[in-house]
């Protein structure tokens, strides 16, 4: 920056100001700026390099603080106000109250250094279109701010001139998106708003910004911080549309959903399809390298009509939904996925395998939920909706819970482990999804943990044996050998502990996992009875009524009546 501020020359450290008089139509004439800054070398960069573009902005004066420029704004009515936001006398802000006070309407571009950013957040709350870091502005990063302002000034212009029928017509654009029912007054407004604009026919581009809740949360942003974000992002992608494209609209249809309307064709004639993963790209490299951040595509089929465009907006968001399987920034275009209902069977088979020898006391089974969500993701991008991956992994996560309260003294006074809500907070990208399943997993576990193995060191280790053997033959010798102690010793101190002898334990642990089993319908009663450690069907149907008050099968019939 020190080797631009030298090539100023003779630039001057006020200038005359224009005619009031004159007028300012931002296509045809010069738009007129006035810049602010209490630094002398700043002022005399952003004049000298804006006089380079005589033909399209013109400087109208050059002011120290913000309250020369409100004096100087009352005289002259400048289009654009370039201003810093720490300066003496008034500051930034400041000047952006006090002009909108008296009733102005300029453009605010803000100046500003890093240790100041909340301040540029209250600036783009207030109003202002854009802002530059002083640190790492360079002089072509100067202009294209002010040209982008330049063109959404002539689209405000029009909007003025026609009653601000662009802001209305966005407006009833957005409700019939969503669904609202507007009557036919309304959708003639819109066919003709469309027409007039050479957007029908035309596409649906849809876009949100890549981890939008979690940068609101963390940011701790109000309302309209967000929302001053999203416009300016907004604002240059239709910037950049409009390079190939003359033909653009854009309107926000959800909190983080920006809805972009264009043409079919390009400027030169090129159908827009063709160039549009170019400009995706593009796009997402100057966010990246700007704003730190990028946004996600969703891209519907050709529209003619108003149902028809209806039907690609919902085309175009359901495509954009598929970054949960991408990740971020990138472009997706509605048909390219597909769903067929055997990669839902092969996932489901992942959930069941891993449903069918879920163990509590197994040390891996963080590392087996690990392995079936990636087999549920690398399957489920092939032919299974994000929304229906996500569902049946929460469906996933309430059965192990279920398994887990059974477990715990019968299941009906512990608490519910897992929060639904939890899981879905921040579910747009796989990666982020996966860590909120095993964060959540965990605390289901360490929950559980902290229930069953509130024992002794000896009785723990016992419960933990039980659960991992129970299909298999228990003898007291061997659970004696396990803790290194005498079989009447551990019986008495089990039943002290727990209440239970480490029969009735062993009892429950095998009659919880045959109900799941019977629940499943899968298996016959002599093969239930096999899988939960007896090997014969009578013996198991008489411990069953015992535990339950009712033999399996009427307990199965009974079931089948409910339902």
């Amino acid at each position: 920056m020190a080797a631009q501020r030298q090539r100023l020359g003779n630039a001057s450290d006020n200038c005359a100001p224009r005619d009031p008089g004159k007028g300012c139509d931002p296509m045809n004439t010069a738009l007129t700026i006035l810049i602010v800054d209490d630094e002398k070398p700043i002022r005399q960069w952003f004049e000298y390099v804006i006089r380079q573009y005589e033909e399209e902005f013109e400087i109208a004066g050059v002011c120290s603080n913000g309250k020369e420029a409100l004096d100087m704004y009352e005289q002259y009515k400048p289009d654009i106000i370039i201003t810093d936001i720490r300066m003496p006398v008034m500051d930034g802000l400041e000047l952006i109250q006090a002009v909108k006070e008296r009733g102005g309407s300029p453009q605010f571009l803000i100046l500003s250094n890093y240790d100041h950013f909340e301040y540029v957040k209250k600036g783009l709350v207030m109003g202002a279109k854009d802002y530059l870091l002083k640190a790492e502005t360079a002089d072509v990063e100067i202009i294209e701010a002010l040209r982008i302002i330049r063109k959404e000034g002539w689209g405000n212009t029009r909007a003025a001139i026609a009653g601000d029928s662009h802001e209305f017509a966005g407006t009833l654009i957005r409700d019939y998106l969503r669904h609202h029912s507007i009557g036919q007054e309304p959708l003639q407004k819109i066919e003709s708003y469309l027409a007039d604009a050479s957007l029908c026919p035309g596409y649906i581009l849809t876009f949100s910004m890549d981890g939008y809740f979690a940068w609101a949360r963390a940011a701790n942003s109000s309302e309209e911080e967000t929302r001053a974000r999203l416009d300016l992002l907004s604002a240059i992608i239709q910037e950049h549309l409009k390079k190939w494209i003359s033909s653009v609209a854009a309107v926000q249809t959800a909190e983080n959903e920006c809805v972009i309307i264009v043409g079919k064709r390009t400027d030169d004639g090129r159908p827009f399809v063709e160039v549009l993963p170019r400009l995706c790209e593009e796009m997402n490299n100057y966010l990246r390298l700007r704003f730190g951040c990028t946004v996600s595509f969703g891209f519907g089929s050709a529209f003619e009509t108003l149902k028809e465009m209806k039907l690609a907006y919902t085309g175009a968001n359901e495509a954009k939904e598929y970054r949960f399987y991408s990740g971020p920034s990138g472009l997706h275009v509605y048909g390219r996925h597909k769903k067929d209902d055997v990669t839902r069977d092969r996932c489901l088979m992942y959930v069941h395998e891993l449903l069918k020898h879920f163990q509590f006391a197994d040390e891996h089974v963080v590392e087996r939920v690990d392995q079936t969500l990636d087999g549920i993701f690398n399957e489920g991008q092939n032919g299974l909706t994000p929304q229906d991956a996500k569902k049946m992994i929460v469906n996933m996560m309430e059965m192990l819970n279920h398994k887990l309260m059974g477990m715990m003294e019968g299941g009906t006074t512990s608490p519910f482990l897992y929060d639904p809500d939890f899981l879905l907070q921040d579910s747009e990208f796989k990666s982020h999804f996966r860590n909120r399943v095993i964060e959540q997993l965990t605390a289901m576990l360490e929950t559980s943990t902290r229930h069953l193995f509130r024992y002794s060191e000896a009785t723990n280790k016992i419960i933990r044996y039980l659960f991992e053997h129970y299909p298999q033959k228990v003898e007291m010798f061997q659970l004696a050998s396990l803790v290194h102690l005498n079989e009447n010793y551990i019986s008495q101190m089990f039943k002290k502990e727990t209440g239970q002898s480490v029969t009735r334990f062993l009892m429950s642990v095998r009659m919880e996992r045959a109900k799941e089993l019977l629940l499943e319908n899968k298996l016959k009663i002599n093969e239930i009875a096999s899988e939960v450690g007896y090997t014969s069907e009578s013996h198991f149907c008489t411990a069953f009524k015992m535990y339950y008050g009712k033999s399996p099968r009427n307990f199965m019939g009974d079931l089948r009546k409910v339902k």
